[in-house]
């Protein structure tokens, strides 16, 4: 569902019906890996929602957040810089669920003063009828601090991972920026694993890594006496 990019940063921008996924370079070249995760519904079971807000004006700290309805169950979230002049860029180093409702992000420029707004995007969920009901945990753990943190976490038993995020504190220094928010791809396991490094200058960072787990269930009616 996510990219995972091992020289910069990561932009991540919802399309209708899929994932898009684009990085910069920053005295480098590599490749990106984008995942998706997908919904099965041939029978119009669930209602699926994109709810998004932008950040104003431009700053060279762009952060936004956005909130779902409180009657869908947020599976997943984004976001993407738009840098002013799109010469040096502007980078994540959080993009994660705040809490069960709302997604939030976080991006800064690196060396070189490169204002940006942000688009900030977040998925929702509901069923379409009462016999269904479906119940969301977030998991989360943090990594040591390092030049080059790291982190995964595991979904809750029987819950299914529809996304995941990260979040890096640094402590001094120019920052640390996100390089990888990913699924790990085994179908025994539910896991999520998010990256971050110090670019071109020490600076330590912490990660924490953050997994949305949901699970359907049918509901069972109560017999009226």
């Amino acid at each position: 569902m996510l990219v995972v990019f091992l020289q910069g940063h990561i932009l991540q921008t919802i399309l209708k019906n899929g994932w898009f996924a684009r990085a910069s370079q920053i005295h480098s070249y590599n490749k990106i890996h984008a995942y998706a995760i997908g919904l099965k519904d041939p029978n119009n079971e669930w209602d699926v929602r994109l709810w998004t807000t932008t950040s104003d004006p431009a700053i060279p700290n762009p952060w936004g957040t956005v909130t779902i309805d409180s009657s869908y169950s947020l599976t997943c979230g984004g976001a993407r810089t738009w840098p002013v002049r799109a010469a040096a860029g502007n980078f994540l180093y959080e993009s994660y669920p705040l809490s069960n409702d709302t997604w939030k992000a976080s991006a800064k420029d690196h060396f070189v003063s490169d204002p940006a707004t942000m688009n900030v995007f977040a998925i929702g969920l509901k069923p379409n009828n009462s016999n269904i009901a479906i119940a969301s945990q977030i998991t989360s753990d943090v990594g040591p601090t390092s030049d080059f943190p790291s982190a995964q976490v595991n979904a809750f038993r029987d819950f299914i991972i529809t996304r995941g995020g990260a979040q890096i504190y640094s402590g001094s220094g120019y920052g640390n920026l996100l390089t990888a928010s990913n699924p790990i791809v085994d179908n025994t396991v539910q896991i999520w694993r998010a990256d971050g490094k110090a670019h071109m200058e020490h600076s330590l960072g912490t990660l924490t890594v953050y997994a949305i787990g949901h699970f359907a269930f049918p509901v069972i009616p109560i017999p009226t006496p």
